[in-house]
C-alpha cells in the first residue's frame, strides 16, 4: 500500500554496503584482509633511516678523533726528537762543527750587540773579528748529557764532545727557552745566556800576534794605543773553542799558549811573551862589536864615549893600540820600555911602549884592561834596531 507521502511502507534499508562474504562466507575474515590493506604508521622508517645515517657519523666521528690524537703525538714526538731544547743546542755545535760562523751567529740569543754584551758580563768593546769561520773548532761526538727544566721553563742543557781530535771529553752548559711555537705547533728556542765568550789578551813587548793562523794587531782594536812595549785587547770568541796564540817576527818570537774555552759568558785571560830572538840578540852583538871595534880603533889611551881607557904615571912613546881580546856576550831582558842588556864584561888589549919618567927606560905595554858595557834596544817602525850604551 502506498501511503500519503507516495512512499511504499517497507523495512528500513541500510544504505552502507555490508562486506562481500569470503569464500567460506565468514564476513568477519574478508573485514580482516580489507584492514590489512590500508596505509602503515609512516615513524618506523624514519627511525630506520636515521639509524643508518648515525653509525657511518660515529665512524667518522672516531676517525677524525684517532687522526687527531695521532697528529697531536706526532707533533708531540717531533718536537722531543727534532724540536726540543737539546736538539736546539746540538744544532748549534753542528753549526760550529761545519766551520759555519754564520749559522752559528744567527741562532736566536747568541749574537750580542755591545749592551748586551755588558749585561752578559763580557767586554763591551770587545772585538768581533774572531767570530769567523776559520775560528771555530772541530767538535766531534756531541753527546746530550742532560736537560734540566727549572721552575720558570728554561732548560738546562748539558753537551759533551771532543775538540780536535783531543782525547779530552769536555762539558759545556747552555740555558735556553722556549719561544712562540712555529705555525703554532712546533717548538722555537733561544738562548737565555750567549753561547759567546770572551779572551782577554795581554802581547807583552809587542803589538802583533797570530791565533790559529790569523795576523792580528791590537791597535786595529784599539787605534789609540801606541806601539810600545806592552799592549792589551779583548776578543769575542765561540764556546765552545780552541785558540792558539803565538807571535813570530824576524827579531821576536812567542811561544804557542793554547786555550780552550767551554764556558759560555766567561773572559779567558791569555798572554803571549814575545822574546828576543837569536837574530835579535845577533843583530844586537853586531852592533856592539863593531861599537867597540871603532872605539879601539882610536889611538888614545881614553877613547871618547867607549867604556875603556887606560892611564899610566909614565911618559907613551908613539900612539897606543887597542884591540878587543873578549867582547861581551849579548843578553836581552824585557824592561819598563825596552830591552835592556845588564852591565856584561869584557876585555880590551892595549899595548904600546913607555919611558920612564924616573930612570928614561923604555918597556913594553901590554894590558888586558877589563870593562863592562850596559845597553838598551828597541826595534823602530821600519824594523831597525835603535841601540843605547848607558
Amino acid at each position: 500500500m502506498i501511503d500519503d507521502s507516495g512512499t511504499i511502507p517497507g523495512p528500513a534499508v541500510n544504505l552502507v554496503s555490508s562486506p562481500e562474504p569470503n569464500g567460506d562466507g565468514d564476513p568477519a575474515e574478508d573485514g580482516a584482509a580489507e584492514d590489512s590493506a590500508a596505509p602503515l604508521d609512516p615513524t618506523p622508517d624514519v627511525a630506520r633511516r636515521s639509524g643508518g645515517l648515525l653509525v657511518p657519523l660515529l665512524v667518522w666521528t672516531m676517525v677524525a678523533v684517532l687522526l687527531a690524537l695521532a697528529a697531536a703525538a706526532a707533533v708531540g714526538s717531533v718536537n722531543r726528537t727534532v724540536y726540543g731544547a737539546a736538539d736546539f743546542v746540538h744544532e748549534y755545535l753542528n753549526a760550529l762543527n761545519r766551520h759555519d760562523a754564520d749559522a752559528a751567529l744567527a741562532f736566536p740569543g747568541v749574537d750580542l750587540n755591545p749592551t748586551e754584551a755588558v749585561a752578559a758580563g763580557l767586554p763591551a768593546d770587545a772585538a768581533r773579528v774572531l767570530l769567523r769561520s776559520s775560528m771555530t773548532a772541530n767538535i766531534q761526538e756531541i753527546e746530550v748529557v742532560g736537560d734540566e727544566v727549572s721552575a720558570d721553563g728554561t732548560h738546562l742543557v748539558t753537551m759533551s764532545y771532543r775538540l780536535d781530535s783531543s782525547q779530552d771529553l769536555r762539558t759545556s752548559s747552555y740555558r735556553v727557552e722556549a719561544t712562540e711555537p712555529r705555525l703554532g705547533l712546533f717548538n722555537t728556542w733561544t738562548f737565555t745566556t750567549s753561547p759567546l765568550a770572551a779572551v782577554n789578551l795581554t802581547v807583552l813587548h809587542e803589538n802583533i800576534f797570530e791565533v790559529n793562523g790569523l795576523l792580528l794587531d791590537t791597535r786595529t782594536t784599539h787605534p789609540e794605543q801606541p806601539a810600545g812595549f806592552l799592549s792589551a785587547a779583548d776578543y769575542l770568541v765561540f764556546s765552545p773553542g780552541h785558540y792558539t796564540f803565538s807571535h813570530e817576527s824576524r827579531l821576536l818570537s812567542a811561544a804557542p799558549v793554547s786555550t780552550v774555552v767551554t764556558e759560555p759568558g766567561s773572559t779567558t785571560e791569555v798572554e803571549v811573551d814575545a822574546a828576543a830572538n837569536d837574530e835579535f840578540v845577533n843583530a844586537v852583538q853586531a852592533e856592539v862589536n863593531e861599537y867597540l871595534d871603532a872605539c879601539a880603533k882610536q889611538e888614545v889611551l881614553q877613547p871618547a864615549g867607549c867604556p875603556f881607557g887606560h892611564f899610566i904615571e909614565n911618559r907613551l912613546i908613539g900612539l897606543p893600540s887597542w884591540s878587543i881580546s873578549t867582547y861581551p856576550p849579548v843578553s836581552l831582558t824585557p824592561g819598563e820600555h825596552r830591552w835592556e842588556m845588564d852591565a856584561t864584561g869584557g876585555q880590551a888589549r892595549l899595548r904600546g911602549e913607555v919611558l920612564s919618567l924616573f930612570d928614561g927606560t923604555v918597556s913594553e905595554l901590554d894590558a888586558t884592561i877589563d870593562f863592562t858595557i850596559s845597553l838598551t834596544a828597541s826595534i823602530r817602525p821600519d824594523g831597525s834596531l835603535d841601540i843605547r850604551v848607558v
